[in-house]
């Protein structure tokens, strides 16, 4: 495994597997860490508080081009961008930093059987009622958890990933 050391080097190696994703479907798991406890208005939902810690967003992307699976990971770590998702608001905030994205190779939906396997996996909680769930067909409360203890997360979501869904995985470790 190479290690990359600088900002520029990073990036570029992101783009570049980003770019590898662009025609691939799947689904997206984000390590959000909120750096101090902020409100945030997040579209119809309203204003909602988000403490400091870490959080996991999972999604799916189905499509080709701009909604694949490189596609909606690239619009997730930029910071400019039109608000349309939930996850949009989050991440606009500047105290909101995306940590590590795990990305998974599938045909089909899959964020409503990850989100249930890591809320039970790591006791995560529903920080906002419908958030990234409005079109959820399996009644999830979310597709945002709060994790309290986040030593190791990014190992373990690797780890249940790998045992309980099948396909190829993708990390990258931004910050």
């Amino acid at each position: 495994m190479k290690a990359i050391s600088s900002g520029e080097e990073l990036e570029e190696t992101v783009l570049s597997i980003l770019e590898l994703l662009s025609n691939v479907r799947g689904y997206y798991v984000l390590l959000i860490y909120v750096k101090v406890d902020v409100r945030i208005s997040i579209g119809k939902l309203g204003v909602k508080r988000f403490e400091k810690g870490y959080y996991v967003y999972i999604g799916s992307a189905l499509g080709k081009g701009a909604v694949s699976l490189g596609g909606r990971i690239r619009r997730h770590v930029r910071k400019q961008k039109t608000k349309m998702w939930h996850i949009d608001y989050l991440l606009f905030n500047k105290n909101a930093i995306v940590k590590t994205v795990v990305a998974g190779v599938a045909g089909q939906k899959m964020e409503c059987r990850i989100t249930k396997r890591l809320k039970e996996v790591f006791h995560g909680q529903t920080p906002v009622v419908g958030f990234g769930a409005s079109d959820c067909k399996d009644n999830c409360r979310s597709h945002l958890l709060y994790i309290k203890r986040a030593h190791s997360i990014v190992d373990m979501i690797i780890d249940l990933l790998l045992r309980e869904f099948d396909g190829e995985i993708y990390v990258l470790r931004l910050r």
